[in-house]
């Protein structure tokens, strides 16, 4: 994972999963931080600190991320999913990186071009991810990875966006429309 995970911007179930399969199956490195709080629930979930790593450049990030065995973006089911698409999701896909993405269906990221790739994870879903990771670390092919440099542009995921948003307000105009004609009649 990299960024900064706090609040409810944080692992959501994966703690819960990590505990479950054990560091013999699945361990977690975080590129980035992690606010106290959530470094605790790790650390009494997988009886370890957190292991950190921080990179100097872009190109250490992209030489650590296609080093993993996946990346892990986390968006929870309070957050606004169909209007966000975590910066991190272009520099997995850019990497090549198996993605593991643990949102809800609608989110906007699922929705931006190479998401087709992803390990979508519900995130209620602990069972699901459970399974995913003892499968991956069986047979790493069991991961979808991608091809280095083949990702989408910001660009595209703007345009994506874009798109998603304009869908978002259209039925509130036909609404104001069908309200305004009804009470003009």
């Amino acid at each position: 994972m990299n960024g900064y995970w706090y609040g409810r911007n944080g692992p959501g179930i994966l703690i819960d999963a990590l505990q479950r399969v054990g560091p013999a199956v699945a361990e977690l490195t975080v590129i980035g931080g992690v606010s106290g709080p959530i470094a605790s629930s790790l650390r009494h979930a997988t009886g370890r600190p957190v292991v950190h790593q921080d990179t100097a450049s872009r190109r250490e990030l992209y030489e650590r991320l296609q080093a993993a065995d996946a990346a892990m973006v986390t968006v929870d089911q309070a957050s606004a999913v169909e209007s966000r698409i975590p910066a991190k999701v272009y520099d997995y896909l850019a990497a090549g990186v198996p993605v593991i993405a643990i949102c809800p269906r609608g989110a906007a990221l699922l929705q931006i071009p190479g998401a087709e790739r992803f390990h979508h994870i519900h995130p209620l879903d602990v069972d699901q991810l459970v399974r995913l990771l003892g499968r991956a670390s069986l047979d790493r092919a069991t991961l979808r990875t991608g091809t280095v440099g083949a990702g989408p542009s910001r660009e595209q995921g703007v345009d994506t966006l874009h798109r998603l948003l304009r869908a978002l307000i259209a039925p509130s105009r036909a609404q104001r429309w069908a309200a305004a004609a009804g009470s003009s009649g």
